[in-house]
């Protein structure tokens, strides 16, 4: 009896332990970086962002959410989340407490979804392996959806599972409204209500499928009522996004990212993909002898979603991102705890378990320094597939608000820049001689500009098919100042009254190796037209400042 107590105790107080330290892992750090460019469009939909478009456009915040969204590819109740957060703890950086808020609810739910398939060691050992992955420090630190998006998927799978197992009507009266939820914050969680029918073929689940059935419908029609945003986001990822089908590598690479993230060496890549691979199908056959009915349905939750993602990937639309598969995560790290549990030899389970947790702390050390690898022997897109590096921009902004001077203007030329300025234009918002209250320029060449940008900076409908052909090869601007954004000019300061002008150009790398073809080429056409006075960088983010000496000494 009292070895029961003992016991009962001390389940609880490991779990509390875990969870301190995962928090502490979490709260580390958080500020070093500043937003960048996902986390800068998330920052758009704060509420101290929309009422400043409010008063620039006088438009409603309903109008101008959804012009937002319809461009955005991400599903977006994050989005309403973010702007009703962001009221009462504020945007910018804070926007990554929120996150971090999700994170440690996902671990909570977590926990008590493998308790649903597995005992109490094997459930630690997953608590533990999740606490710990990079891949889910990174995104519990980030201003963006994915946190939001595993808290409410698991507590979907929850729920399902609830329902299937116990039959109680409370958890299929949470169905359709815990579907709806998961799916509206990310629409790949549809593939986790999919891949829970499967569960049906086995003779214990059978008598439920009328009320799976029914609960899967009412969720579908839930969904449905926002198909006019959707659709425009399908026409966004379909005809303008930026992704390609993935390869062979990367499928491969993402087991890897699932636990070492993105910050490993080749050769703790290699391992982990040897090490977690054989834990999980060790797991695998363990659960399979256990219990198939569960060890079918959490395989089907991982692989059936992955196959499709890749499929659709390969042959329809490209949406396969490692970061799009962070919901699909924690069913992998289930397998692998259970595989080391099932580990009958004491001995050899601790050396399992020094090897799986001892593999995932050099990539977090790595994480905190900011340090991405590169991998001569792999192309290193094909393991961050369109991870960049964190990055640090703050001083060039203080810089160019404390030295832009009557007769200056501002001009951005690719989207990253774009958004650094829209974080700019929020920061000095009100301030007298600010930037934020002139006019503020896009430069760009017509014919080298991506589509992708084009939707993304806003400009109207089949704009671009109006510059003639033999304008393609010269500089253009847009003004990006106000909500319309069908004037493009081509460019020629002789007509303009600005004597000097500040452009900001960005990398995703931290060197100028990344740039876009577009931005660099337009830098170039500055440096050889007109007089540069200052060039400042930082991690990647370049201020360039040029005068017209002409005007100046006819003034």
């Amino acid at each position: 009896m009292k070895q029961k107590l003992i016991y009962a105790v001390r389940i609880p107080f490991i779990v509390c332990v875990i969870l301190a330290a995962a928090l502490l892992l979490r709260l580390y750090h958080l500020d070093k970086f500043d937003l960048w460019f996902d986390e800068l469009g998330t920052n758009f939909y704060s509420f101290q962002n929309i009422e400043i478009l409010k008063e620039y456009h006088e438009a409603k915040t309903s109008s101008l959410m959804i012009e937002k969204m319809k461009n955005d590819p991400h599903s977006f109740l994050y989005y309403i989340v973010v702007y009703f957060y962001s009221m009462f703890f504020g945007n910018g950086l804070a926007l990554r407490g929120m996150s971090v808020i999700f994170s440690m609810l996902s671990l909570g739910v977590f926990y008590g979804l493998s308790r649903l398939f597995f005992d109490r060691r094997a459930s630690i050992y997953a608590l533990c392996i999740m606490a710990l992955s990079s891949f889910q420090i990174w995104y519990a630190q980030e201003a963006r959806a994915y946190a939001m998006a595993s808290f409410l998927s698991l507590a979907f799978i929850y729920v399902i599972t609830q329902a299937l197992k116990t039959d109680k009507w409370c958890w299929w009266a949470l169905f359709p409204l815990a579907g709806f939820i998961s799916v509206l914050t990310n629409y790949l969680s549809v593939l986790l209500l999919l891949a829970s029918g499967f569960a049906l073929i086995f003779k214990e689940y059978r008598q439920r499928a009328g009320k799976w059935l029914s609960a899967s419908c009412v969720t579908f029609f839930l969904v449905f009522l926002f198909a006019f945003i959707m659709r425009e986001q399908y026409s966004f990822v379909a005809r303008d996004f930026w992704l390609i089908p993935p390869d062979r590598l990367t499928l491969l690479y993402t087991w890897g990212v699932f636990l070492v993230g993105y910050t490993g060496t080749l050769i703790q890549y290699q391992i982990s993909l040897v090490l977690y691979f054989m834990l999980f199908l060790y797991g695998v056959y363990s659960c399979f002898r256990v219990n198939k009915a569960d060890a079918v349905t959490i395989f089907l939750y991982l692989f059936f979603s992955y196959v499709v993602i890749y499929c659709v990937s390969k042959f329809f639309v490209p949406i396969y991102l490692n970061r799009q598969l962070f919901i699909f995560a924690p069913f992998y790290y289930l397998f692998i705890a259970k595989g080391i549990e099932g580990i009958q030899n004491k001995r050899l389970r601790f050396i399992a378990l020094c090897c799986a947790f001892g593999l995932m702390v050099p990539p977090l050390f790595n994480y905190y320094r900011g340090k991405l690898f590169l991998h001569p022997s792999v192309p290193r897109a094909n393991i961050l597939v369109g991870t960049v590096p964190k990055k640090n921009y703050r001083s060039l902004l203080e810089y160019i608000n404390r030295e832009f001077k009557q007769g200056d203007v501002f001009a951005v030329a690719d989207v990253q820049a774009y958004n650094i300025f829209l974080e700019q234009r929020n920061e000095y918002h009100g301030v007298p001689d600010s930037i934020s209250e002139e006019k503020i320029l896009f430069l760009f060449y017509p014919q080298q500009l991506p589509v992708f940008s084009q939707r993304y900076i806003g400009m109207n409908g089949r704009l671009m098919d109006n510059i003639p052909e033999s304008e393609g090869q010269e500089v253009h601007s847009l003004d990006i100042s106000g909500y319309d954004r069908s004037k493009i000019e081509k460019l020629d300061f002789d007509k303009k009254p600005f004597k000097r002008l500040w452009l900001l150009t960005a990398s995703w790398e931290i060197d100028s190796s990344a740039i876009a073809l577009h931005a660099g080429e337009v830098k170039r056409y500055m440096m050889k037209n007109y007089e540069t006075v200052l060039l400042k960088d930082e991690d990647g983010v370049y201020l360039d400042l040029y005068s017209f000496p002409e005007k100046e000494k006819n003034e």
